[in-house]
Parts: C-alpha cells; structure tokens; sequence
C-alpha cells in the first residue's frame, strides 16, 4: 500500500547492523505511531525480527540481552493463562524465565495511577463547586426576589398583572443568566483546550458535553430561584405585600 503518498517500503531493505553476515533486514510492516509512554510523544521507533538475524550479527547479542514483552492476546480469562504462558516459554527454551506477567489492564491503571488520581479529586473538587455555585446562585437570586415583595405590592395596586411581575423576573434573570453564561464558557473553553493539549487521552468532546451539562444545570437553577419566590410573592394579597418587611 502507498504511505502519505509515497511508495510502499514493504518488501524493501534497510540496513540493521553494521557487521556480520545479515546486515539488512527486509520490511514486512508498517505499524501506527506508538508511545512508550502514556506521557511521551512520539518517536520513530523500529521493531527488528531476530528471525532476520544470527548470533553472528553486531546488534543480536544487543536485542537477546535486553528484557523482552510478551503480549498474548486472549478470547478466556486472560489471568489463566499465564500457567500455560510460562510452561509453553520453558519448553521451547529452558534458559528463558518468565518473571513478571500482568494484565495489560493492570499495566495501564499502573502507567496512569497519578493522572487517575488527579482526574478523580478534580472530578470531586469540579462537583463540590457545582453544588456550591448552585446553592449560592439560588439563595442570591432567591433573596433578591423576597426583597422586592413590597414593589410587587405597589405594582399590584396599581393594577399590573401577575403575569407582567412573573415575566419581569425572569427576563431580569435571563439576562444575567445569558451574560454570566457567556463569560463562563468563553473560559471553559479556553481551559479545556490547554486540558486537552497537556493531558494525554482527553477527548476534547467530552469536556464539551461536561460544560453543557453544567450551564444547564445553573441556568435551571437560575430560574428556579427567580422564579419561585417571584410566583410566591404574584399570588400574596397586595395589601399583604405592601406590610411586608
């Protein structure tokens, strides 16, 4: 197949070792960019088939003295086979031990335990000023209203229709709603980027529907809290309203 392009190299040769008597090995595949790291960017990386090479070569005691991986790719539970695994290595070759096998769940939840951690108690601190921001915004709104008991009054004497005090509130909310909406996810969005660029795995749609979620959240709560005292305060008697303190 054509790369970016270009001709294919599968099939072609490169040169692996500067002595002994395979020095070129030949391309069988081209595979995705990887990382050896959750963190890492990444890097032109090759992977050499010993097949390809003899003890004889420069670069094959090299490879052979390195710790090698083991991936086994399993349709049962993964952790009995490790068993299996470790006889089947030391049949074919008795030299050879197997000294740590893991899940590669295991491995991952290993490499991404800080960031985990972090994304869990940022999870918590995020939800705990939801909640906070919440009360605060319905508690504000909601005194405002109260206080404005008295002008519901005069108004209703005057001969103004519960209807009118109602909308009046709430076009008073949606306007500060509309305006500390904006403000709020202009930032979210500026943040979520720099989030999406620095962390590695944050999908950048994800934080979008996060930040959805959260301005419905307050925008209900915003007229919730206007418009429930409002409607209490429509219905009083206007004399009522009119004595209140």
């Amino acid at each position: 197949r054509q790369i970016d392009g270009a001709r294919s190299p599968i099939g072609m040769q490169m040169k692996a070792a500067d002595a002994g008597p395979h020095k070129y090995a030949t391309i069988v595949g081209v595979i995705a960019d990887a990382r050896q790291g959750m963190n890492d960017s990444v890097k032109p990386e090759l992977l050499l088939n010993l097949d390809q090479m003899s003890p004889a070569d420069d670069l094959y005691p090299i490879l052979v003295g390195f710790h090698l991986d083991l991936v086994v790719r399993a349709q049962t539970a993964p952790e009995s086979l490790i068993p299996a695994i470790t006889r089947i290595v030391h049949d074919l070759n008795s030299g050879v031990g197997v000294n740590h096998a893991e899940l590669m769940q295991t491995t991952l939840d290993d490499t991404m335990g800080s960031q985990t951690l972090a994304a869990r108690l940022l999870s918590l601190f995020g939800l705990s000023a939801l909640v906070i921001a919440a009360a605060g915004l319905y508690g504000l709104l909601a005194y405002q209203v109260t206080q404005q008991i008295r002008d519901f009054g005069v108004r209703l004497a005057l001969g103004a229709q519960r209807n009118d005090l109602l909308w009046m509130v709430l076009r008073r909310a949606v306007v500060l709603l509309a305006i500390g909406g904006a403000l709020g996810i202009a930032v979210s969005l500026a943040v979520s980027r720099l989030a999406a660029s620095v962390l590695t795995g944050v999908d950048l749609h994800n934080i979008l529907l996060v930040i959805e979620a959260v301005a419905a959240i307050l925008a209900i709560t915003c007229i919730t809290a206007s418009y429930l005292p409002a409607r209490r305060a429509a219905q009083t008697n206007p004399i009522e309203a009119l004595r209140h303190e």
